[in-house]
């Protein structure tokens, strides 16, 4: 198994986790939505030994190493005396908004130089859900620079039927 396939395996196992922990609950604020993503995806990125960056915020969600470093969650690996970024093997971006907020931080992923992208966003419906999945599809398409190695997981959470959409191009 490449190593892309394994962290695509293993964030979706966690979103998983996170989609039965909060499937029954209905008042669950974007905030902590956030905060439990980013949190559980930041930890798996530490075990494997990445320097991980996420946004910092009061809520109390854990402070990684330097906090947010260009996108809302990044694994970086250093060389081993940490002077020179040697690469990224994951940026992710997490937005519950509209789809406007969704494609607005989703470009921000088709720059990046990453083994892997990740998209963690949500539609009231699975109609909206697989709609937004397919608008993505479409930037990865028409950007110019898009490579046919190039790794992108979009997570899309359904309200309707309270789980996530996955979706590896």
């Amino acid at each position: 198994m490449s190593a892309v396939t394994s962290m695509i395996e293993e964030i979706k196992r966690v979103l998983d986790e996170i989609a039965a922990k909060y499937r029954d609950q209905l008042d669950v604020s974007d905030k902590e939505w956030t905060r439990c993503v980013l949190t559980n995806i930041g930890r798996v990125g530490q075990q494997e030994g990445y320097f991980v960056y996420a946004g910092v915020r009061k809520d109390g969600r854990p402070v990684f190493n330097d906090g947010e470093w260009l996108f809302d969650l990044c694994w970086l690996d250093y060389s081993d005396d940490n002077k020179w970024l040697i690469g990224a093997p994951l940026v992710l971006e997490c937005e519950w908004g509209s789809r406007k907020n969704i494609t607005d931080d989703f470009q921000k992923l088709l720059l990046a130089r990453a083994d892997l992208r990740v998209m963690v966003f949500s539609g009231r419906s699975n109609s909206e859900t697989v709609e937004t999945t397919e608008c993505l599809k479409t930037f990865t398409k028409k950007l110019a620079e898009t490579c046919s190695d190039d790794h992108y997981l979009l997570c899309g959470w359904s309200g309707e039927d309270r789980r996530f959409h996955f979706e590896h191009i």
